[in-house]
């Protein structure tokens, strides 16, 4: 897989985001082009409740999580879920967020990526 995709612009400054599917591994229910920011400094694949929530995806556990500054900020559910990016399937135990889809170190560990930010590009 290497696709170049432009950073998003409607972010100040520009970030690398992409549209992604996200599919409950159990019933195979998709959610199509959701909006996945890339973010190298997140532990793990955030995905937010109402997408969840739209695949059916049930929990499989729970994890504690901490801001960037270890401040701890509750305990969030997680769930295995296959993101979709460019046509391929990566599994993930994703932790439940109310916030954007992120698409943390635990897939970007699976990948190769790189930043072109004079360029506001990216390549996965």
């Amino acid at each position: 897989m290497t696709r170049t995709h432009p950073y998003d612009r409607t972010f100040t400054p520009p970030m690398p985001a992409l549209m992604v599917d996200v599919e409950d591994l159990v019933t195979g229910k998709r959610h199509s082009n959701e909006l996945a920011i890339v973010d190298s400094g997140a532990d793990r694949t955030n995905i937010p409740a109402r997408v969840a929530n739209n695949i059916g995806a049930q929990p499989v556990g729970s994890i504690d999580v901490y801001d960037f500054q270890g401040n701890f900020q509750g305990t969030k559910a997680l769930y295995r879920v296959r993101i979709i990016i460019d046509g391929v399937p990566f599994n993930v135990r994703a932790s439940e967020t109310d916030g954007e889809l992120l698409i943390g170190r635990d897939l970007l560990n699976m990948i190769y990526l790189t930043l072109n930010g004079p360029k506001l590009e990216f390549t996965l």
